[in-house]
């Protein structure tokens, strides 16, 4: 059985708080790693960045790696 899992309207970016966005941004992936058995892939819908500009998507990026 393939499993995967969705994260959704993560919003990084400077019109929202930053660092709780970021900060769940990580909670989020770090539980995803520890699932068993592991997902065999993360999709990253909605609102990935606040406003779409690309710093925040590079931010984005950058955190979920």
């Amino acid at each position: 059985m393939i499993t995967f899992a969705q994260i959704t309207d993560i919003h990084v970016g400077e019109t929202l708080n930053v660092p709780e966005a970021e900060h769940h941004l990580r909670w989020a992936l770090g539980e995803i790693a520890a699932l068993q058995p592991r997902p065999a892939c993360v999709l990253a819908t909605g609102d990935l960045a606040c406003c779409g500009r690309r710093d925040e998507l590079q931010r984005f990026a950058e955190i979920a790696g």
